[in-house]
């Protein structure tokens, strides 16, 4: 008889998974600022969510205005931070980040501006991300064109998520 976890989150899966090495591209470290990241970028998706300004991440566009430290930490991801924060767009700027007691775009992590907008764009039927390009390809007049390319293409190729 088998013995199950206290939870599925406990469960193995997969033999195969290894360590990050810390020589690589995005180290340890890095995948737990991202992470931070992530949760502040969460923070404020949920605020806009109960506002009923937004209905799933995906209809989130998200401006992360950052100190150099974090910029050069989050564009490792380049236009693989958009899937990580599970939003349809993240943009990484540098700038002055200010913590101000209000709730426009301040975050509980140094360093760290969040700003989340609804999005303007078309949803894609295939992904529900919401991009300006979906529609543009006649032949796929529902799909965004990365989604074409992986329906059609040779398919897109994402190295962390």
């Amino acid at each position: 008889m088998e013995i199950q976890a206290e939870s599925i989150f406990w469960e193995t899966w997969y033999e195969g998974l290894f360590l990050q090495d810390q020589n690589s591209k995005i180290n340890d470290a890095d995948w737990k600022t991202i992470a931070k990241v992530k949760d502040q970028v969460n923070r404020k998706i949920e605020s806009m969510r109960k506002e009923k300004g937004i209905g799933s991440s995906l209809e989130a566009e998200v401006v992360l205005t950052v100190n150099q430290e974090l910029s050069d930490c989050l564009n490792k991801l380049e236009d693989e931070l958009r899937f990580v924060l599970i939003t349809s767009q993240a943009k990484v700027i540098v700038g002055d980040v200010k913590q101000t007691s209000d709730s426009s775009g301040s975050s509980d992590m140094d360093g760290l501006s969040v700003e989340v907008k609804a999005s303007e764009h078309a949803k894609c039927d295939r992904c529900w991300h919401r991009r300006e390009d979906v529609g543009v390809e006649a032949s796929h007049p529902e799909l965004c064109g990365r989604c074409v390319e992986n329906v059609d293409g040779k398919g897109e190729i994402r190295h962390y998520a």
